[in-house]
Parts: structure tokens; C-alpha cells; sequence
């Protein structure tokens, strides 16, 4: 996204990331290396271990769709990715990766996309993170740096941004200040 290179105001903050449960909730902007596959972009990218996405991230969108085959889903230019661990009642089942109910949605799932021509590049995907998840890849993700909407930082953690700042504005936020 070239306005998220362009423009952006910067923002160092500690590493606890209890307070930016909303902002993470409601997604984070991240520049990564896509047209590759969800789970390369999990284990390789960001280095979460197999057991740790098998175990943890057990309800996973992209771009609205439930992905159940990590290595069919390619991951684009301005893709969505919400990730979940496990949810509560039929819903949750039925949105669980493979599990038992997920039959009852193969009609929205994500179909494999493996077969469709993508060139690996850098780009920016948005990044939504849900429940333990927070707590568990919130960290990372602020180690790494990711850019937010100044709007949604301001109303979801008002005493973190001193000044006023255009709504549409981009904020990187990052723990690692050698990231900046």
C-alpha cells in the first residue's frame, strides 16, 4: 500500500499489548512478503512453529473466507487475514479449521488457490488477531512494527496518541526501536 510508505507518523511503545487488544482486533497493517502461501507466511515469515499453529490458530479467514488448507491459500496484495484460536459453540465449530462441522460451510470456504498465478513480491496485508492470540502473537507483531489507522489508535487507546492526528493518517508502532 504506497499510502503506508508514504506517509505515517511513528510511535514506540512498550512491549505490553494488553492495551492494544482493540487496535489488534481491529486490524493492524503489516508489509510482508506475499504471493505466497498462509502457512509459509505463519512458519517462515514470522517463524511460528507447526505445533504452535496446528495447537493455537485454529480459525483462520483470508479475505473472508475459512481457510482449512494453509499451503492452498495464497496470501495477495492487500489480503485480510484474521486469525483465531479455538471459538466457542456451533459457529466456532463450524468455522474450525478441519474440523468436524466444517462441512456445514464449504460453500463460503476458501477454495485452493494454489493453481493461481502469483509473482512473490513485497506488499501489505492487514492483520486481525482475536483472543489468546492477542496475548500470543501480539508481541511479534509489535517487535516487527505494524502501521494502524490513526482513527481506530485514537479511539480504541486515546492516551496513547498526545496530539490529534488526521483519522485516515497511518501510525507505525513498534516496541523495537531499532525498526524505526
Amino acid at each position: 500500500m504506497k499510502s503506508l510508505c508514504s506517509s505515517y507518523r511513528q510511535l514506540v511503545i512498550p512491549e505490553q499489548v494488553g492495551h492494544l487488544s482493540l487496535v489488534f482486533q481491529q486490524g493492524v497493517y503489516v508489509n510482508v512478503t506475499v504471493g505466497i502461501s498462509l502457512d509459509r507466511l505463519l512458519s517462515d515469515f514470522w517463524g511460528l512453529s507447526s505445533d504452535f499453529i496446528e495447537q493455537n490458530i485454529q480459525t483462520l479467514f483470508l479475505d473472508s473466507k475459512p481457510v482449512d488448507d494453509l499451503n492452498a491459500a495464497i496470501v495477495g496484495d492487500r489480503s485480510v487475514i484474521a486469525l483465531s484460536a479455538a471459538m466457542p459453540g456451533l459457529v466456532g465449530a463450524s468455522m474450525r479449521r478441519g474440523g468436524y462441522y466444517s462441512g456445514m460451510r464449504h460453500n463460503i470456504s476458501l477454495k485452493n488457490q494454489v493453481n493461481i498465478r502469483q509473482t512473490v513480491h513485497s506488499g501489505c496485508i492487514k492483520v486481525k488477531l482475536f483472543n489468546t492470540l492477542i496475548k500470543d502473537m501480539g508481541p511479534l507483531l509489535l517487535k516487527n512494527g505494524f502501521f494502524v489507522k490513526a482513527g481506530i489508535l485514537q479511539d480504541s487507546v486515546p492516551d496513547l496518541v498526545k496530539k490529534r492526528i488526521d483519522e485516515n493518517a497511518f501510525v507505525f508502532i513498534c516496541s523495537d526501536i531499532s525498526k524505526i
